[in-house]
């Protein structure tokens, strides 16, 4: 599979439900997890508008993919529910996802 660069800009290909994020959110590469029997995860940052930290996330590399000429910024609001969660941290077999505290 492909290694992509630490800090480089990538889109989610698939909703992450328990953070309120959606498919197409962009996210930053801040850590690669090579397997040895399996997938390879990364780590993502993603961060809202303004530029702060809203989420970190450990995904499969299948849950992300370059930015594209092709593709085009949006915003949308995320549900204040998720927004207002303090940070806490989930184990899952495999991968790990977690919330920061505004």
């Amino acid at each position: 599979m492909r290694h992509y660069p630490l800090f480089q800009e990538v889109a989610l290909t698939r909703d992450i439900p328990e953070l309120g994020l959606k498919k197409g959110d962009i996210a930053t590469i801040v850590d690669f997890h090579p397997s040895e029997k399996g997938e390879d995860g990364y780590t993502l940052e993603v961060f809202n508008a303004l530029g702060e930290t809203v989420a970190v996330v450990t995904v499969p590399e299948s849950a992300l993919r370059l930015l594209r000429e092709n593709d085009m910024l949006s915003v949308r609001s995320m549900e204040l529910n998720f927004a207002a969660q303090p940070y806490l941290a989930e184990t899952r077999p495999e991968y790990r996802t977690s919330r920061r505290e505004k």
